[in-house]
């Protein structure tokens, strides 16, 4: 029987003890978000929808988990 000695000695799993480089890490799933999406009160929410847009408001929600009222329906720009 052959095998690769480095290989086994590298690698998690049945052949020793060592724990993946990964399994401490904490998964960042977004801001904790402190209002409610601004496109269920939005009157437009049906044409960005069709229009595959969306505004200043929607974006800093998506990034901060907060905007500002004003900002619904300003900036409507094409979604990436």
């Amino acid at each position: 029987m052959i095998y690769d000695n480095e290989l086994i000695s590298a690698t998690q799993g049945l052949y020793n003890n060592k724990k993946s480089n990964f399994g401490a890490e904490e998964i960042y799933y977004g801001p904790t978000n402190a209002k409610d999406e601004p496109c269920a009160t939005c009157p437009k929410i049906d044409a960005c929808a069709d229009a595959f847009t969306d505004c200043k408001a929607l974006r800093f929600w998506q990034n901060k988990g907060t905007y500002n009222n004003e900002d619904v329906q300003v900036n409507i720009k094409k979604a990436a």
